[in-house]
């Protein structure tokens, strides 16, 4: 996996939370997260360190070691809806100062978003979406606690969702 394949599973270009909105490097490994998906691969030479980005071995630490493994379900990617929160238009009514409109930030500013879907995976949900996005991997899932997923060379954490 190189610094564009972990680009996928970082924060949005315009995600308030900066230090990962690209993957960055700390001590033997480099890391990505969208603060839903963590993940860490050996060091990648041209990915630089980021005093911004969250200390993601700790979170890694503080999950214990899996005890089974099981191949990720099949998923794909959940089409697109309308944000609730602008209702499509992108904007929020009434929101910013003097009560002007102001960019939705839940939908980007497209009015669209989308469709969460929680997915049962042994004895916890996941997200839809996010399952799609690591297809031929391996879960460890954990109840209610984040579970272990890895592929090849590649570990990292998945948080789970609230039962629907």
């Amino acid at each position: 996996m190189n610094a564009a394949d972990l680009q996928k599973f970082c924060a949005a270009p315009d995600d308030i939370r900066e230090g990962m909105r690209q993957p960055w490097s700390r001590g033997k490994y480099t890391y990505a997260t969208n603060g839903h998906i963590l993940l860490r691969v050996a060091r990648l030479g041209d990915v630089p360190e980021n005093e911004r980005a969250p200390d993601a071995a700790g979170m890694i630490a503080k999950i214990e070691p899996p005890s089974y493994w099981m191949p990720v379900p099949p998923a794909t990617m959940p089409p697109d809806v309308k944000c609730d929160e602008c209702d499509g238009t992108g904007v929020i009514e009434g929101e910013g100062p003097d009560d002007d409109s102001i960019d939705c930030e839940w939908c980007g500013h497209t009015g669209m978003m989308r469709k969460r879907i929680g997915v049962a995976v042994a004895d916890a949900f996941f997200d839809q979406g996010y399952l799609s996005m690591i297809q031929g991997w391996k879960i460890a899932p954990n109840g209610f606690k984040p579970a272990w997923i890895r592929s090849g060379n590649i570990i990292g954490l998945l948080m789970p969702m609230t039962r629907q």
